[in-house]
């Protein structure tokens, strides 16, 4: 017998996924629907209209009834406006899982959300990237439903309450406050660059974040990084790919808050006066001088302490990222070599100009570092020099390869020897290929150097309204 949906008709019943796609993909999308099914799930997808009802009055009456949206990218799809909105409308809603059925250019708005590559796929259950689009759907339609308002309302101010990993029940039981600050979220410049090193594109974001308090009219500003997942290293296609940069794997992150830019050295000296944890912290270490420049000449142990020192002031658990989630909001969405597309420049990045990546031209050598933000542009989550500058320390021990690594985006910790850990971004002085967002390297954790800085990150967060709190 034929195969039919469970859930064709414009009806009562609310559907657990709303589909959204283009009509000339209504074959092509027949076997995702009925694997989607297979799992349990109703699907509205059937766009025939009743009679008394009009076509916008159907859509969207789906829409507000669907836990779910998915969207399925083609290149019909991205060229059709109602498919943009639907899109959106998932978004907003933070309920938006995409597929892509085949290689089309994905609508900029939606490239910072991981799509699951359906690309060739012919409908057989055992597909790697399936299992992975039910996964995320599964993270949406198992949540519980929220007791309190959580998503963010205009005129509102919001408080961050974070989540110490070592156990959930404590977050129950004690849930350290922040400073509140009245801008729950900021507004950044993104560029799209293409191989020649030409900007294509350029754009506004927006993300939210709060502000921590280091004193004496220090601040230190945390953006929110959504969860997700998406795919760790390089492929073998790459130009000046490593060997340590794979094998790729997909690898799934949870929420989190990293620093808008790298370590400032205001910030650095604010922490160092803070009551000593381990060990001692020299207050002025830089090569470069500047309040806005970033830390350098640091080790590996001098970032640890310092992440102790500010846990302990403000009873959250600051440390250094895991090399995961490191990659995670460098490439901020993105699969090309950089967070800003197949290349970058000196106009945007700080690197060794006369270096360039592939066949990029030759630029400018500044040969120090700049103010941190200096040059104008952030990835599409709102972070800063992500991409040169001064290289950032990881939690991880280094590993030549990523056989047995973690996929849930903790730090690897195990096998190897633990004084040796990982750099990540790339520098000033050093070439573009360093800045890749792949690209990886190990110094020992005692070592300084001019070229090696930091950025720290919070383990996970939770926002709320001050009324709900």
């Amino acid at each position: 017998m034929p195969w039919q949906s469970q859930y064709q008709s414009f009806g009562q019943d609310m559907a657990d996924i709303f589909l959204s796609y283009s009509s000339q993909d209504r074959e092509r999308i027949a076997p995702l629907i009925q694997s989607l099914e297979q799992q349990g799930w109703s699907v509205w997808w059937d766009r025939r209209i009743p009679p008394g009802k009009t076509y916008d009055q159907v859509i969207e009456q789906a829409l507000d009834e669907a836990r779910c949206v998915v969207v399925v990218w083609s290149q019909s799809s991205v060229q059709s406006e109602w498919v943009k909105v639907e899109a959106d409308e998932g978004m907003n809603r933070r309920i938006l899982v995409p597929v892509l059925i085949e290689e089309a250019r994905i609508p900029l708005a939606f490239r910072r959300i991981q799509a699951a590559r359906l690309v060739g796929w012919q409908g057989e259950s055992s597909d790697h990237e399936l299992e992975s689009l039910f996964d995320a759907i599964s993270a949406i339609l198992d949540k519980p439903e929220p007791a309190e308002e959580t998503t963010r309302q205009s005129g509102h101010i919001y408080e961050v309450l974070v989540q110490s990993p070592e156990s959930a029940a404590e977050e129950v039981a004690q849930k350290p406050q922040v400073n509140k600050t009245s801008e729950p979220s900021f507004e950044f410049d993104v560029v799209t660059v293409d191989a020649q090193g030409n900007v294509m594109e350029r754009r506004k974001g927006r993300a939210r974040y709060f502000i921590e308090d280091l004193g004496d009219g220090v601040k230190l500003e945390m953006v929110e990084i959504p969860g997700g997942e998406f795919v760790m290293g390089s492929p073998d296609v790459e130009d000046d790919r490593l060997d340590c940069e794979g094998p790729q794997h997909w690898v799934k992150v949870s929420p989190f808050l990293m620093g808008k830019y790298q370590v400032t050295q205001a910030q650095w000296r604010a922490v160092t006066n803070l009551p000593k944890v381990k060990t001692d912290l020299k207050p002025d270490p830089s090569y470069f001088k500047g309040d806005n420049l970033p830390i350098e000449q640091v080790s590996w142990n001098d970032a640890i302490e310092f992440c102790a020192r500010l846990a302990r002031k403000t009873n959250r658990n600051y440390r250094l990222p895991s090399e995961a989630e490191w990659e995670y909001a460098a490439r901020a969405g993105t699969t090309t070599p950089f967070a800003f597309g197949e290349s970058i420049m000196p106009e945007i990045v700080n690197y060794r100009g006369n270096h360039p990546y592939a066949v990029a031209p030759k630029g400018e050598y500044r040969g120090e570092t700049v103010e941190v933000g200096s040059l104008g542009v952030a990835n599409a989550w709102g972070l800063y020099d992500m991409h040169g500058n001064v290289y950032e320390w990881c939690e991880d021990v280094w590993h030549d390869s990523y056989n047995g690594a973690p996929t849930d985006g903790s730090a690897w910790l195990s096998d190897e020897d633990p004084s040796r850990r990982i750099l990540r971004g790339g520098s000033c002085n050093y070439s573009a290929r360093s800045c890749r967002s792949a690209y990886r390297i190990t110094i020992d954790v005692f070592d300084i150097d001019l070229n090696v800085g930091f950025r720290v990150v919070v383990s996970a967060i939770t926002l709320r309204s001050p009324e709900s709190a």
